[in-house]
């Protein structure tokens, strides 16, 4: 079903703190939710892009699993679980090796994520 959710919908919800956006093309941006702390953006036909996320410093959780148009986390400095599954996600090991908060990572498929370096760094 297509959700009636767009970004006008939220573009007052300053407080709102938990969204849910999987494949929904009509939310994009989130300028008027500064306080989002979990996100849900996966999808490939979800219009969240790394631009859209640029200025949620108190996020900490974001799901971007099969969306190509989530790369850049440098805003994201809070950020502690990632999930950047499949390899149409478009996060790679350059995209997260600065992020020092991480905790969790699910990259499962995510081939641009080496496994390895999450071991390393205790990112499981």
């Amino acid at each position: 079903d297509e959700s009636n959710i767009s970004s006008d919908s939220i573009r007052h919800l300053h407080e709102l703190i938990e969204l849910y956006a999987s494949q929904n093309q009509k939310i994009s941006d989130l300028c008027g939710c500064p306080n989002l702390r979990k996100l849900d953006a996966s999808g490939c036909a979800c219009g969240i892009s790394s631009d859209n996320i640029r200025h949620l410093h108190n996020l900490i959780e974001l799901h971007a699993s099969n969306n190509n148009k989530i790369s850049d986390l440098s805003g994201c400095h809070n950020l502690q679980i990632l999930y950047a599954t499949r390899n149409e996600c478009g996060i790679s090991m350059n995209n997260i090796k600065y992020l020092k908060q991480l905790i969790i990572v699910d990259s499962f498929y995510n081939y641009k994520i080496d496994s390895f370096f999450a071991k390393k760094h205790n990112i499981y």
